[in-house]
């Protein structure tokens, strides 16, 4: 839930100095590794990967070499400062707290996950005993399948999300929701209408930059909302709001006012 204010205070950095509570080990991110860097935009945790990458079209096999050890170290370096990356690089989290909660949730589904892959190899172990070697290979040819079709399955489901379930969706819609004019038009219940969109971030030492543009609906009209917002500690400064409609005629235009919330944009 987000809750906005009209003229507030001019907009603050965000904070460089990490917490006391968060300088500690991330199991989260050492065990999610790449799932967890994505989410939490980390990255340098894709640096082996390019190497790889490089090394295997070059056919330069010291940067592959390389790219191996960076493989190796990557997950503890991400336990060891995924805290700070992920708190400086997300800067809107209002508090360590909500911050430590979402690691002990990303730990607990992770740690679920390998208990029953686990679960599963012990199962299958316990009732073959490994003595059928054509099976076995067959088997890890379907690990090798399922785990690449997982990979683009979550890589789909995390872009479907960003679209059309994350924030950078909600806060658009909750800001259009306030302006009087643009709930003339639409009506009430205001909610994107179509799963496509288009949905573009950016950060830097100040904070957050997001530009959208997607379709929305109320209870009456349907509307193609533009809206560019930039984000830090305590305000959102919306740079522009433009609503048209279906045909391009402008309905609502307003740039350069601001909103205060309070929550987590995750």
């Amino acid at each position: 839930q987000y809750f906005f204010m009209k003229n507030p205070s001019t907009p603050a950095r965000i904070g460089q100095d990490i917490p006391v509570e968060l300088q500690a080990f991330n199991w989260a991110a050492f065990l999610g590794n790449w799932l967890w860097a994505i989410h939490h935009g980390i990255w340098v945790a894709f640096v082996p990967c390019l190497l790889l990458l490089i090394g295997v079209m070059t056919g330069f096999p010291p940067l592959i070499c390389i790219s191996l050890v960076f493989t190796i170290l990557t997950p503890f370096a991400l336990g060891l400062y995924g805290n700070a990356w992920a708190w400086k690089k997300r800067g809107y989290y209002s508090s360590p707290d909500i911050f430590l909660e979402q690691q002990r949730q990303w730990k607990r589904n992770i740690f679920i996950i390998f208990a029953s892959i686990l679960f599963n190899e012990w199962t299958w172990k316990k009732k073959y005993y490994w003595s059928f070697p054509d099976i076995f290979l067959e088997q890890q040819r379907q690990w090798r399948r399922n785990i690449f079709i997982i990979f683009f399955a979550s890589i789909v489901v995390i872009v479907f999300y960003y679209l059309n379930f994350s924030s950078m969706v909600k806060i658009p819609i909750q800001i259009a929701s306030k302006e009087e004019e643009i709930v003339q038009y639409l009506g009430d219940s205001i909610v994107k209408s179509k799963y496509l969109g288009k949905i573009s971030c950016e950060w830097n030492d100040r904070g957050k930059r997001i530009e959208s543009h997607f379709t929305v609906k109320g209870t009456r009209n349907e509307g193609d909302l533009h809206m560019i917002i930039f984000m830090n500690d305590d305000n959102i400064i919306v740079k522009k709001l433009l609503l048209e409609d279906l045909d391009g005629n402008v309905i609502y235009n307003r740039t350069n006012f601001y909103y205060q919330y309070k929550g987590v944009f995750v």
